[in-house]
């Protein structure tokens, strides 16, 4: 007889997992769950202020662009950003485990311009209107995913036409995702294994 096991459950699991996973390295693990920038090359083998900043000036009229990160952990990436980027944006941040002493100091300091979620990849589209976001970003929550065409979906459900899509995972075919281009693909070993980032346009 097969034990199923509680989807509720292994979330919960897997979120104590990826937090605790945050002190084990930290030359790596560190800096994946924090899905920093300043050292992204460790993980994310693009320069994700420049592709933002490309967007921002080719796209974006009249209103301010929203960008989601999704799988955020403590939210050092989005507080990166708004160094950046400032009040130009709409900042969101979603995570499976929450970090809440770390996003209210970091909520306060962007005076509530950076926004947090408790959530997971495949739920997104139940948490935002469709056609909300212009940049979804993603260092390892989509990764984390158990359905991840699923995931993948609901990303493009809630990016607006010819938003962009960032996301790396463990090699696999992704190029032909339904509704999307892809713009731009790379691979970097890490943790022992190839890892894929894509950049997507949602078409």
């Amino acid at each position: 007889m097969v034990r199923k096991i509680n989807p509720l459950y292994r979330r919960q699991e897997l979120a104590t997992e990826l937090k605790s996973g945050r002190s084990m390295d930290k030359k790596g693990w560190v800096l994946a769950h924090n899905s920093t920038l300043q050292k992204m090359r460790w993980y994310l083998p693009v320069d994700l202020k420049k592709i933002i900043n490309k967007y921002l000036q080719a796209r974006i009229k009249r209103r301010k662009p929203r960008i989601l990160d999704l799988g955020c952990t403590g939210g050092i990436a989005l507080a990166e950003l708004f160094e950046q980027f400032g009040n130009s944006l709409e900042y969101h941040g979603m995570s499976l485990s929450p970090f809440f002493r770390e996003w209210r100091e970091i909520a306060a300091k962007s005076n509530g311009t950076i926004k947090f979620h408790v959530g997971h990849a495949e739920g997104i589209a139940k948490r935002f209107k469709p056609a909300f976001f212009d940049v979804i970003y993603s260092n390892l929550g989509i990764a984390h995913a158990m359905d991840i065409d699923n995931a993948l979906k609901n990303a493009r459900n809630i990016l607006r036409k010819r938003g962009l899509l960032i996301f790396n995972i463990s090699a696999r075919g992704l190029e032909k995702t339904p509704g999307f281009r892809t713009i731009m693909k790379c691979t970097v070993e890490s943790f022992g294994s190839p890892k894929k980032t894509f950049v997507l346009e949602k078409i």
